[in-house]
């Protein structure tokens, strides 16, 4: 996976008259060669986005080494503008593992089980969704979640513009209201559990819900006057500029979408790759507007306001 950089060598194009020249001319070709290996090697430091001082591989029984493994990316949290930067990522794991990686990007996050299941991925990151459902047949466990803008976990909102007249979320009684997936457990679910607990029932609460691909494109129309309010994440609201939106109602935390790993996978290479994980320098390595902060250990138990709000996925839409 990852790109070399190609090597080039100097030839002089006359030989040295002299012994002395001669050996002037060594010693310059020698300096010269190892000034182009030494930057030759900085330059690829620098734009696989691994810090040189980290670089050190965990060392892996003979046992663990083998093929490559496949790692997916069915969800980025910190939002799809950082996909670049788990590119990133997982080149470091690559070099800190000492063993190929090969990056699986899932466009159709819904296609998630069936690469997991099968055995075409072994680990990567996805959404709360899948994690649970695979997790529930007993094919991947959670170990890391990614900590995004200081916070390893998040609240699921209904949000309206600032400078609208909707104060509660009472007062959206009859509006539009723009949700991502009805299969999203931050999104959808999210707000069915919200009309439980108040008595209420969305369908028929709101006269128009718009079902949008993603959750940035739901507080895009919101951010545009074009729905009265929109279900979202607070990690997805902070992309905007302070001020734009409020929030009228407010989940309780859960942790963000997880880095897996398969329940078959030997426990030498898990734990290399949560050693790898917790190791890598997000600062030194990626951008400055990046959001991704590094990452820290998780658990099951982590997602057990998720798994509450996976019930209330609309009838007809669940798997």
């Amino acid at each position: 996976m990852s790109d070399r950089p190609t090597e080039t060598e100097a030839v002089p194009s006359k030989r040295a008259t002299t012994p002395a020249s001669r050996r002037w001319l060594l010693l310059a070709i020698a300096s010269t060669v190892i000034a182009t290996v030494f930057l030759g090697y900085a330059l690829f430091a620098m734009f696989q986005g691994v810090n040189p001082d980290k670089r050190s591989p965990v060392a892996l029984s003979e046992a663990a080494m083998g093929d490559q493994l496949v790692l997916a990316i069915g969800r980025t949290p910190g939002g799809q503008a950082e996909w670049a930067n788990y590119v990133v990522l997982m080149r470091y794991m690559q070099d800190r593992i000492g063993r190929p990686i090969k990056v699986r990007y899932i466009a159709d996050r819904e296609s998630a089980s069936g690469i997991f299941e099968n055995g075409e991925a072994v680990g990567g990151f996805l959404c709360t969704r899948s994690y649970l459902l695979l997790e529930k047949k007993g094919v991947v466990r959670a170990i890391a979640v990614p900590v995004t803008s200081g916070a390893c976990t998040e609240t699921a909102m209904v949000f309206v513009r600032a400078d609208s007249a909707f104060h509660t979320f009472e007062d959206l009684k009859g509006g539009s209201v723009a949700i991502s997936s009805k299969t999203s457990v931050s999104g959808a679910a999210y707000l069915y559990w919200l009309a439980d607990q108040k008595g209420l029932t969305v369908d028929t609460f709101f006269s128009t819900i718009d079902v949008s691909p993603t959750q940035e494109d739901g507080l895009r129309k919101l951010s545009e006057g074009s729905v009265d309010a929109a279900v979202g994440c607070s990690t997805e609201a902070r992309l905007y500029p302070p001020g734009t939106f409020r929030a009228v109602a407010t989940s309780p935390e859960y942790a963000l979408p997880p880095f897996v790993v398969s329940t078959s996978m030997d426990q030498e290479t898990v734990d290399a790759l949560l050693e790898a994980l917790m190791s890598f320098d997000a600062h030194a390595s990626l951008p400055a507007d990046s959001v991704l902060d590094g990452f820290e250990p998780v658990t099951s138990a982590d997602y057990d306001f998720s798994r509450q709000l996976l019930k209330y996925i609309p009838a007809g839409d669940s798997e």
